[in-house]
């Protein structure tokens, strides 16, 4: 597929202009919606969730006037054309964004799989297109935009049934292209990189090496407004192609580089995949532990004990298990991980034995959150402790300082806050105790 970047003309204005956007409830979808709407287009949203549709809704505070949700599935022919004859308008354009995430070997992709995949991600697309195109074609203006994946230049082992269909359907929109010209039908074809939203969510991650790579999606990808900036660049310039990314130049590049290309997908398929062979598959899995001490003091709310600041530390053991294990299965932005050791509060108890967790969760809102329960006289208490705005600029504040809120478990009354550090005297030993379980 060659690449032409944009077509001679005016930029487009969105004014007054009427758009549907398919899969609007959220990422890539909701922040086109957002944005479209600032510049003045009427837009038709569709999803399957409604509920979530009126959320964005009300969350932005759209102009219910201007904005419409529709609850659609658009894998069925039949519904999406009743619901396009339902319209008493001709969209200006057309945008099929809707989409399904999936990760699996070929081998392990059944016919139930691809056919799930094959209705949102080809079919969609395409009763959407044949709902308007005729009435674009008699108005003698309007535009598709149909939203592949970079997956169709790298097609990388492990995507193999994702990457066919996008592929596929990037295929068809190119071509689509030349074939509306003659009829003042525009086609825009993108190709997003790796973005940063829940479209990942139920991507199978069952090797530590595919674990690793979603976890570190936050560092490599781009922000669904980011993404939507780019196609709206794209639409109002006329772009035949929108790449969004540069790293899918390089994608595309490989497709005539066989060389190139065969050891970029061998390197992959190394490292990645899920299939019997892959290195991580047969690498032994162990886990870690680590001592850390964290002193400082706390101070008992109003009734609950003695005023003032007293002494407080506690002492963890944590570590997973398992490498494997680390990533929360929920999501894979938090590194969760057992929590053992001992904690003295001034005033309330003395070594008292705790058990809970700890979230490293650099990925998902810059914190470490320090969660554990214990009893003393007879009463169990719950502690969650903050390290807060954890940025490379700030570690030596962010990464030592802990704000902790303790709670008696029965009740739910705050019973003391405290502020802990990681001192850095301490650092030897915190270090010197990591050892492999």
């Amino acid at each position: 597929m060659m690449v032409h970047r944009t077509e001679k003309g005016v930029c487009m204005s969105f004014q007054d202009k009427h758009i549907i956007i398919t899969g609007a409830a959220g990422g890539i979808g909701s922040s086109l919606a957002k944005k479209l709407y600032n510049k003045g287009a009427n837009l038709y949203l569709v999803d399957l969730n409604l509920e979530k549709l009126n959320h964005l809704i009300d969350l932005e505070n759209l102009d219910r006037n201007k904005v419409k949700p529709y609850a659609l599935d658009i894998t069925s022919k039949k519904a999406v054309m009743e619901w396009a004859s339902s319209l008493n308008i001709v969209p200006d354009v057309v945008i099929n964004n809707a989409g399904l995430g999936y990760q699996a070997p070929l081998e392990e992709t059944t016919l139930e799989d691809w056919e799930k995949l094959m209705n949102v991600n080809f079919w969609g697309p395409l009763y959407m297109t044949y709902a308007f195109y005729d009435k674009m074609k008699k108005r003698s203006t309007g535009m598709f935009v149909n939203v592949s994946s970079g997956q169709a230049f790298f097609r990388m082992p492990g995507w193999g049934a994702y990457s066919i269909i996008k592929l596929a359907i990037a295929a068809y929109s190119e071509l689509l292209y030349f074939e509306s010209k003659k009829y003042g039908i525009h086609v825009l074809t993108v190709y997003p990189y790796m973005v940063n939203t829940g479209f990942y969510k139920d991507v199978q991650k069952d090797t530590l090496g595919a674990k690793f790579a979603m976890w570190m999606l936050p560092y490599y990808s781009m922000s669904a407004d980011s993404v939507a900036d780019r196609i709206i660049h794209g639409m109002e310039n006329k772009s035949r192609v929108e790449m969004i990314h540069p790293f899918n130049y390089v994608g595309q590049a490989m497709r005539s580089m066989p060389l190139v290309s065969s050891l970029v997908t061998t390197v992959t398929d190394f490292f990645l995949n899920q299939s019997k062979g892959g290195v991580f598959e047969n690498l032994p899995d162990p886990g870690f532990k680590i001592d850390e001490t964290m002193t400082g003091e706390h101070e008992f709310v109003s009734g609950e004990g003695e005023p003032g600041k007293k002494f407080m530390e506690f002492r963890a053991t944590w570590g997973p298990d398992k490498l494997s294990e680390w990533p929360d299965p929920i999501d894979i932005r938090r590194l969760k991980a057992p929590l053992t050791g001992t904690v003295t509060i001034e005033g309330l108890c003395e070594n008292a034995a705790i058990e809970g967790t700890i979230e490293l969760r650099y990925a998902l809102d810059n914190k470490i959150i320090y969660d554990f329960t214990f009893e003393a006289n007879g009463k169990k208490y719950h502690y969650i402790g903050e390290k807060k705005d954890i940025k490379p600029w700030n570690l030596p504040v962010s990464h030592t300082t802990c704000y902790g809120v303790l709670k008696e478990v029965e009740t739910g009354k705050v019973i003391s806050r405290s502020i802990t550090h990681f001192r850095m005297e301490t650092m030897p030993s915190f270090l010197g105790s990591f050892r492999l379980v």
